[in-house]
């Protein structure tokens, strides 16, 4: 058996759904699901199911327990409570949990088929049961917003992001950027003051600094708030030997990575050196911050950045479409902070015109031996 709670609540066995009666026992089975193998006593289900209990309770409880069972769904009776009996990935809630632990966002999204316990619960009741799952399912969708707006779907989004801000102001700011990136400056600006009095009348609050500041950049028309922007040159001191070494890679290699310990610079030094030879790359430079991020998703930021609205969702046709789309460009590529090779290779134009400079605390070895990379390890400045 399996069994859905993120929306009505659901239970299919070999593909058939089961009868699950009224709504105070599909509650029942919504409650010991939250809680799936373990036991949930008696006493903590007559309280969740009554704000105050009718007499004999327990007993409505066990002819529910006895309907269920007969309907097909494993409970258990164990001491003075009872036990639903199914591996926790069974129970849609529990494997939601699971995907977005291991980083697997939009399947994780996709299992919800609207608000958890949507049709056995009262609002009250269901705030205090999945706040939790709640909060999750909306960090997971910050997350993939974010990663949608760097991908350049904002015009894609405005419709979904209005939807969610009138859930949650906290999207308030990924709504204004969409709407900013989408030519509607007005309209983004029309988004803040709306959340801005909203939170003054719900909450007694105002918008967060980040909202606060985003605004202000956008009244301004802030050149940064476009889609990746490469970042502004720093004023840099003491790197003198590191920019003429690197000097040195063009037109000798098509690929150097600037490595070190976190914090000694190695963002500056790089971002200095793509303003200090952009006239080099009369086609652009291309910036893209990895982290952890996934290679398809970056490489899904490079290809919006290149115009590309709709990318393959495959890695190595996104690979084959960034590669060709700079097969006879001269474009400086700044990948900044990965962690890996694997991270690395699919993001590698491969044409003769382009440079990729790669920044990073690993020491890339993959790169130098295979990719012939020219390799500046970055030391603690001394001045």
């Amino acid at each position: 058996m399996e069994l859905a709670l993120l929306g009505p609540v659901q239970a299919t066995s070999a593909g058939r759904q089961l009868s699950l009666g009224p709504r105070k026992r599909r509650l029942l089975l919504a409650l010991l699901g939250l809680e799936v193998g373990r036991v949930v006593p008696w006493d903590r289900l007559v309280a969740l199911m009554w704000e105050t209990a009718p007499p004999g309770a327990l007993g409505v409880v066990r002819a529910h327990v006895s309907r269920l069972r007969a309907a097909g769904v494993p409970l258990e009776t164990v001491g003075t409570g009872y036990r639903l009996a199914l591996e926790p990935d069974l129970v849609d809630a529990c494997r939601f949990e699971r995907l977005v632990q291991e980083g697997a966002l939009r399947p994780a999204l996709a299992l919800w088929r609207g608000p958890a316990l949507v049709d056995v619960a009262d609002p009250p009741l269901r705030a205090r049961l999945c706040r939790t799952l709640e909060d999750q399912r909306l960090a997971a969708l910050a997350a993939v917003v974010d990663a949608d707006l760097a991908r350049g779907r904002h015009r894609e989004l405005v419709g979904e992001l209005a939807e969610l801000v009138s859930e949650d102001p906290r999207f308030a700011r990924p709504l204004m950027l969409a709407l900013y990136r989408s030519g509607r400056q007005a309209d983004a600006l029309a988004a803040f003051q709306r959340v801005r009095a909203r939170l003054a009348s719900e909450y007694g609050s105002k918008p967060s600094p980040e909202v606060e500041e985003l605004h202000s950049a956008i009244l301004r028309g802030d050149p940064s708030l476009e889609l990746s922007a490469f970042p502004a040159s720093p004023a840099l001191v003491g790197r003198t030997a590191e920019l003429n070494a690197l000097d040195e890679l063009v037109p000798e290699s098509s690929l150097a990575l600037v490595v070190g310990p976190a914090g000694v610079g190695k963002t500056a030094l790089a971002v200095l050196w793509a303003h200090r030879v952009r006239s080099r790359f009369p086609d652009g430079l291309l910036y893209v911050s990895l982290g952890q991020s996934d290679p398809l998703d970056a490489l899904f930021e490079l290809l919006a950045l290149l115009g590309v609205s709709s990318p393959p969702a495959e890695l190595d046709r996104a690979a084959s479409l960034y590669r060709s789309l700079l097969a006879d460009r001269r474009v400086l590529v700044l990948l900044d902070d990965a962690t890996n090779v694997a991270q690395v290779r699919p993001l590698l134009p491969g044409s003769a015109g382009c440079v990729v400079l790669v920044t990073s605390r690993a020491a890339l070895g993959g790169l130098v031996a295979r990719e012939g990379a020219f390799r500046l390890v970055l030391e603690a400045s001394r001045r």
